[in-house]
Formats: C-alpha cells, sequence, structure tokens
C-alpha cells in the first residue's frame, strides 16, 4: 500500500515547520517516516490512507 498524497504532503509541511522552529531532531524523524511512507513500508500500512485531518485548520 501507498501513502495518499495528502499525507504525504502533511508530513513535507510538518518537516519544514520543524526545520524552520528550530527542531531538528523531530524534522530527521519525521523524515525517515516520510521515506517510509513514500516506499510503502510499515507506515503505509498503518497510516498511508489515513481518513482524518491532516492538521486543525482542515476542520
Amino acid at each position: 500500500m501507498s501513502a495518499s498524497g495528502r499525507v504525504l504532503q502533511s508530513f513535507r509541511n510538518q518537516i519544514k515547520w520543524c526545520r524552520a522552529l528550530g527542531s531538528p531532531f523531530t524534522a530527521r524523524l519525521l523524515h525517515q517516516a516520510l521515506q517510509d511512507l513514500e516506499q510503502g513500508g510499515l507506515l503505509a500500512e498503518l497510516i498511508g490512507d489515513w481518513p482524518g485531518t491532516a492538521n486543525r485548520r482542515d476542520g
């Protein structure tokens, strides 16, 4: 299973904000998770088609 584009973009946005706000560890952790999602790994199976909103502004 691959992750939806919305989920992938949410991870990319969060990585960007973590870097901008001085949280390099969290940015690196999320980057690793993003790579797993893009490659269809375990996280893609678990959250790749997450039905909820990606952030609080969505809903």
